[in-house]
């Protein structure tokens, strides 16, 4: 085949294949929400960030080490050894348990607010990829999700509720149930 062929399938090839600019720097990511520099500088509560989802290209990365964070079983705040936070020793949350695989600072409230407010639900399949590899390799003690619900008024604001859309697209993912 020619290189002029070989170049013109090529241009219409990609026609074809969805293109999308990283949410944060505006690099192309493929058809990922972020690029793969921007998800591997993301605030992670690990030491190495996870491969992307859909990104076989990083699956070695997976294989590396990571050092889990010291955090309260039950908030998911930071603390010396993991214990449980004096906050949730004087009131106890009505959960048993939350997951966080990130630190709420910049970037990531950006990507949360531009989810939320700006209804970029794009970035749901990027979070859920997040709140997956947060889990522990045995989630079976994992029994049903169960999204925080918004009010009405945040309900009718955002047209949707982000919390609800998220475990529904991690149910599917780690085949769990969803209580909404």
């Amino acid at each position: 085949m020619s290189n002029a062929l070989a170049a013109k399938l090529n241009g219409c090839l990609s026609m074809l294949q969805p293109s999308q600019q990283c949410t944060l720097c505006g690099m192309p990511s493929n058809a990922a929400a972020l690029c793969t520099h921007c998800w591997q500088e993301l605030p992670w509560l690990a030491q190495l960030p996870p491969p992307m989802p859909d990104m076989p290209h990083l699956s070695h990365v997976a294989s590396l080490p990571r050092l889990a964070a010291a955090l309260c079983p039950r908030c998911a705040l930071p603390t010396p050894s993991g214990e449980v936070c004096g906050v949730c020793l004087k009131h106890a949350p009505h959960f048993d348990q939350t997951r966080a695989a990130l630190r709420y600072e910049f970037p990531v409230a950006e990507l949360l607010h531009a989810y939320k407010y700006r209804s970029q639900v794009g970035l749901a399949r990027a979070f859920t990829g997040m709140l997956s590899q947060s889990l522990p390799q045995n989630f079976a003690a994992i029994d049903t999700l169960l999204p925080l619900p918004v009010t009405r008024a945040r309900m009718r604001e955002r047209g949707f509720n982000q919390a609800a859309e998220l475990a529904k697209l991690l149910g599917q993912q780690l085949n769990l149930p969803v209580d909404l």
